[in-house]
């Protein structure tokens, strides 16, 4: 059974059913979708693929006023509200661990935001952002870094919704073994707290522990992979 650089002993959890919300969304990941947002503007990209893009609320703040060419990808529930709510982009249904979707193009930017410890076999995400990717695409990757959640001795993850949790070293092995050349991995905030409460108890929280706990990947796909 392929453990994906995971710790011995460690044990993933069964596959569950995961639903976003649309405060969640708000909430959750602004600080990778700023990065991205960094990214296009160095580079001046075109078009971006977001792999799980939920309600679209980051893709909204952060991406739109960069990029007119922006497709979201994910369950029906969230691409029909996407649908319905927003006059921008182009919002597809898929599995992303069954694909079905014909999306025949390529794009210079490709995020995937807090995802891949979703899936039963991480595999198919990655794959589905090779299919999508040309020589120069920028492909962002971000997952909770279980040392800093959970502790060093942690072997199954506390959220049933995630199948599994990578430190550090384990996800760049991951990553760097399928194919992908890692040009940063860094760490940022998982949330941001838009509440006043919320701000004020992340400003504690500050001071008492490190809230750095979400690892991002910049990646590009390897000169020499299939």
């Amino acid at each position: 059974m392929d453990k994906y650089f995971i710790k011995e002993g460690y044990v993933p959890n069964k596959q569950s059913d995961f639903l976003d919300s649309q405060t969640a969304s708000w909430i959750y990941q602004a600080a990778i979708y700023e990065f991205a947002q960094e990214i296009m503007q160095r580079h001046n990209l075109k078009s971006m693929l977001d792999i799980g893009c939920g309600f679209g609320v980051k893709l909204k703040e952060f991406i739109l006023p960069v990029c007119a060419d922006i497709t979201g990808v994910d369950i029906e529930h969230t691409i029909a509200n996407c649908q319905k709510m927003y006059n921008f982009g182009n919002w597809f249904v898929d599995n992303i661990e069954e694909p079905y979707l014909k999306l025949d193009r390529k794009f210079d930017l490709i995020i995937s935001a807090d995802v891949i410890e979703h899936l039963v076999d991480p595999d198919t995400l990655l794959d589905y952002a090779k299919k999508h990717a040309h020589a120069d695409t920028f492909i962002i990757i971000s997952t909770p870094e279980r040392d800093l959640v959970r502790g060093g001795d942690n072997l199954q993850s506390a959220n049933i919704a995630h199948v599994r949790e990578w430190n550090q070293d384990e996800f760049y092995q991951y990553i760097t073994s399928r194919g992908f050349q890692v040009l940063d991995h860094f760490f940022v905030e998982a949330s941001r707290r838009p509440t006043l409460i919320g701000r004020l108890r992340l400003m504690m929280a500050r001071l008492i522990r490190n809230t750095k706990t979400n690892q991002v990947i910049l990646c590009k796909i390897k000169n020499d992979a299939s």
